[in-house]
Order: structure tokens, then sequence, then C-alpha cells
């Protein structure tokens, strides 16, 4: 029960302050920061503009004409513009310090760099998911509670046995050791679980899927065969 309350009150805690990012980005609370005056950079239409930028909780909530923040700096003459984020180097490959490096790329407007190629890595780095594809979102997601409709199962049974017991789940990987299978599922998870509970098995569990199996599966689905260069 303290794990349901726990994560009963995490989720009641994003939802107040997502709720206070719309008041705030609405005008009906302050801002905790606003940078008034400002000639901005507006990405989407390429133009620059003119008004105040509303910051709320780290992120950037609105650009309008007029916001009130609990701190208003006033940046009148100049261009604030968004910074550059590298979501791919090698910084080990520059032979520099992260400090020189720094002091090389600011002036060129790259403000954050991602140097780590591990996925495993990210899930401690990042609290939201969004996978794109072609200009669209295949699915977005909290990092801690990954909404897809692939789930992996464990299950077991006391005699030997195949892939093609399962013929009527849609299985995307598949491998067994001993009596104990591992299996990677795209579908209703309920009505796969119950077809597998009817079955009789002495072992059922489902089990969290990791950042990079979501990453290889649903993009393979896409049709890139991104398991075949990374496994």
């Amino acid at each position: 029960m303290s794990e349901v309350k726990t994560r009963a009150e995490r989720i009641a805690l994003k939802v107040r302050r997502k709720q206070r990012l719309v008041r705030v980005a609405l005008g009906e609370e302050k801002a905790d920061v606003v940078l008034k005056n400002a000639d901005y950079v507006n990405v989407f239409s390429g133009t620059v503009e003119h008004g105040d930028i509303a910051v709320a909780n780290g992120l950037v909530v609105g650009m309008a004409d007029h916001y009130d923040g609990l701190m208003e700096v006033d940046v009148s003459g100049k261009i604030v513009a968004p910074g550059f984020i590298d979501a791919h180097i090698h910084l080990e490959s520059s032979l520099v310090s992260p400090t020189s490096f720094a002091r090389a790329v600011l002036p060129h407007g790259t403000t954050t760099v991602i140097t780590s190629h591990s996925l495993r890595e990210l899930e401690d780095t990042c609290d939201q998911l969004a996978l794109l594809h072609k200009g669209g979102i295949i699915f977005e997601s909290d990092i801690q509670d990954l909404k897809t409709s692939l789930f992996k199962v464990q299950v077991a049974f006391n005699y030997d046995y195949g892939r093609e017991l399962f013929q009527n789940i849609d299985m995307l990987s598949f491998s067994k050791k001993g009596t104990v299978s591992n299996f990677i599922v795209r579908g209703d998870r309920e009505r796969t679980i119950a077809s597998l509970r009817s079955m009789n098995p002495i072992l059922l569990d489902v089990l969290p899927l990791s950042l990079e199996e979501v990453f290889i599966y649903e993009m393979e689905a896409l049709g890139y065969a991104f398991k075949d260069i990374l496994m």
C-alpha cells in the first residue's frame, strides 16, 4: 500500500506542477522569472518578436506582450535566442577538458551537450521520453512508467517447449534458458497474460522494459534494423 500511495502522491504532484505551468502561461499566476521587453527568436516562424518571456519551474511557459513575475529582469535591447542542444557528441574526441570545450562552443550558441551513448544512462537523466519519426511523435511517456504497447514477459513450464507454443502471441523477440523463457510482446497486456495463465505455467511475470528495448523494438516496427546493429 505504501508504494501505491507514494506513486499516487508522485502523480498528484506532477499534475499540480503542470496545472501551475498552465496558470502562469495564461497570466493567471506570477511566473518565477520574467525577461521583460525581450527581442526573442521565434523558432517556429523564424522571426524576431518583442515581448516578455515567462519562466516557471525552470521551463519557458509563455512569450507574450506582458507577464508578471516574482523576479523581473529588463533585457531591453538584447536578443534572447534558444540554446542549441547537441544530442550526440564524442566529448572525449575533442581532447580538451569539458570546461575548455564549453568555452569553445558557447559563443556559437551551443548550451547543452549529451555525451552519453548509453540509453541506460539516459534513464537516470531524463524524466520524459518522446520518440520522434518523420516529424511526428510515435509516443510520449514518463520514463518511470513507459506507456507503450510493448511489454516483457518471463514464463516457465515444467515440460519442454519452444517458441511455437506461443503462436497466438505477437512476439517480437524470444529467448529461453532451461525451462524459463523471456520475450517481448506487442499487444493487449491483460489478454496476453490471461492466455498465458490458461496454459498453467509454473512461473509468470511481467518485467519492466528498459529504454533501450523500447527504442529498438519501436523503431524496428517502423522498418529500422537497430537490433542487428546494436546486438
